[in-house]
């Protein structure tokens, strides 16, 4: 289950949309533990790209809605039900992957993105990067 939320323009249709679910994020601890961490998964992150052609010369607006809309409801959640982190499965694209590095997400050691790959990663987000930040 999820919530899904579209970031409107004032003026024109809704430019930019996500989705928010309850997630956790899996860590090998040692070869035969881990530990698991309360996180908010953000989904289905995406601009629509009519606006991005009808408006060429407004840039960075997934960083905006990061910043304005998702960022500060993450940390909203997180006070109210005690999750710790905000994750994303990314498109393996490396101009995407840097993207999200500027909003401050990171990678797991390789070691690591193997595990929560092989036991937390949903089907449909296969081929997908593990990224996270702490809130």
């Amino acid at each position: 289950m999820s919530r899904t939320y579209l970031v409107k323009d004032k003026v024109t249709d809704e430019f930019g949309y996500f989705s928010l679910k309850t997630g956790l994020i899996i860590l090998q601890v040692y070869n035969d533990s881990f530990e698991s961490i309360p996180a908010i998964e953000l989904a289905n992150f995406a601009v629509n790209n009519a606006y991005r052609q009808n408006h060429p010369g407004i840039k960075r607006i997934g960083y905006y809605i990061f910043r304005s809309f998702i960022r500060p409801l993450a940390e909203s959640i997180s006070k109210l039900i005690g999750v710790n982190a905000l994750y994303i499965y990314a498109l393996p694209q490396d101009k995407l992957i840097d993207h999200y590095k500027t909003m401050g997400f990171s990678r797991l050691p390789e070691n690591q993105e193997s595990f929560v790959q092989s036991h937390v990663k949903p089907k449909y987000d296969e081929g997908c990067v593990f990224m996270y930040q702490t809130l």
